[in-house]
């Protein structure tokens, strides 16, 4: 069941980032590496990523939501969930994701489904 909490950080998140990227070619987005978190996913919600693996392209997945699974003050645990644009059978391992704008890293990538794959992130909080 989702709280009042948790729907309020995915909508802004999916609201904002179309605003974000209207503004033109000034980009707010926080840097996408691995250690980034929640906040800095959902300002990638609902785009495209290339999918790589020992050098070769593999196709295209698209970030599809953003999954909460607990926050303390200290921690926060989430999941991503990639929806298959256009792409080969993808196993579970790990695969090299760049954005457009350049951005990339490296995720272990799990089946989520039918068309689907996701990304586990539990993550400690910068002091």
């Amino acid at each position: 069941m989702m709280n009042k909490r948790h729907f309020l950080l995915g909508t802004c998140g999916t609201l904002s980032a179309p605003l974000a990227r209207a503004a033109g070619s000034i980009d707010a987005r926080g840097p996408l590496e691995a250690c980034a978190g929640l906040a800095t996913w959902q300002q990638y919600l609902g785009e495209s990523f290339r999918l790589d693996t020992d050098g070769r392209s593999l196709g295209t997945l698209r970030l599809s939501r953003l999954h909460i699974r607990g926050s303390q003050r200290d921690c926060e645990q989430f999941t991503l969930g990639f929806a298959i644009e256009s792409a080969q059978a993808v196993p579970p391992g790990l695969y090299h994701l760049t954005h457009a704008q350049g951005d990339g890293l490296w995720l272990r990538l799990e089946a989520a489904g039918r068309d689907g794959l996701r990304a586990e992130f539990s993550r400690l909080r910068a002091a």
